[in-house]
């Protein structure tokens, strides 16, 4: 996982918890010293044991830690990635591109990145439908990256987010359709 996740998260882990708390999650996970690097890729145990430590002390499910933290991350998201990004994108145009564009540049970037392979699916002009395949099963945080993306585009009341989970399969579907 990118560090600049690691960092992101910890921003997102102090609008819910004090610094204190932070400090012994870390230490909790012998993370305390830690310095996490944006372009370096970190192993994903060390973010599922945050989030799990995160979970324990907020009690809030770690599906719904992952799409609050995929909101979070959006505007930071838009700022690294404005290059990619045709200015006259909306939600599900940008949904629709992610990954031959933002993707295939991480990859490319970043020896060892592996975000998430998005195959999506225009399925009408106000609708679209992503397959998410990565062995993390994070897809909430992709969930929640949508959401963000709708706030970001002043889209939230014309947008629907549908998630249909299928862990087994070892993919699952995300249902995005434009209201009006």
């Amino acid at each position: 996982m990118h560090g600049f996740i690691f960092i992101e998260y910890e921003k997102f882990a102090l609008n819910h918890l004090s610094y204190k708390a932070w400090d012994e999650i870390l230490a909790e996970n012998n993370l305390q010293d830690r310095q996490y690097n944006p372009v370096t890729i970190y192993p994903d145990s060390e973010i599922r044991a945050l989030l799990s430590s995160v979970s324990r002390r907020t009690q809030l499910p770690q599906e719904q830690l992952l799409e609050l933290f995929g909101m979070h991350l959006v505007p930071d998201l838009m700022k690294v990635y404005r290059a990619y990004i045709n200015p006259q994108w909306r939600t599900l145009d940008l949904l629709e591109h992610a990954e031959n564009t933002i993707h295939v540049s991480v990859r490319k970037s970043t020896a060892g990145a592996a975000p998430p392979i998005l195959q999506v699916f225009r399925l009408r002009h106000n609708e679209i439908e992503i397959h998410y395949v990565s062995e993390r099963k994070m897809i909430e945080l992709g969930v929640g990256i949508i959401k963000g993306l709708a706030r970001f585009f002043n889209e939230t009341d014309n947008i629907s987010v549908e998630l249909l989970k299928n862990e087994a399969a070892g993919s699952s579907k995300i249902m995005v359709r434009q209201l009006f």
